[in-house]
């Protein structure tokens, strides 16, 4: 599927990913980009990440050991180029700000 030098171009130019550099599996550590760490792949936070694979819109990982799961780069590079990751929008209070009263 990453032989397209066409497709290698695109991820090297749109989003800077070098296929050549990039494992066949990642860890989700790799894939998310959490505040404090180094950026992944996606720029969604764990949270965003978790939520997406449990509603079918990043496919689920594979087992890799006995309690150690993994992410196909294919999918990973598919879920980023397709664009199918949504974005969690961050709440915002109903509550107003204290009022601030200035001293007589």
């Amino acid at each position: 599927m990453y032989s397209d030098p066409i497709l290698r171009r695109r991820l090297l130019d749109e989003f800077g990913i070098d296929l050549d550099l990039i494992p066949l599996m990642l860890r989700k550590a790799q894939i998310v980009s959490d505040p404090g760490k180094p950026p992944g792949l996606l720029p969604i936070p764990t949270a965003t990440f978790n939520k997406n694979v449990a509603d079918g819109r990043i496919p689920k990982p594979v087992h890799v050991g006995k309690r150690a799961v993994a992410w196909r780069r294919q999918d990973i590079i598919r879920v980023l180029i397709d664009g199918t990751v949504l974005h969690r929008s961050r709440r915002t209070s109903s509550r107003r700000p204290p009022a601030i009263v200035e001293a007589p």
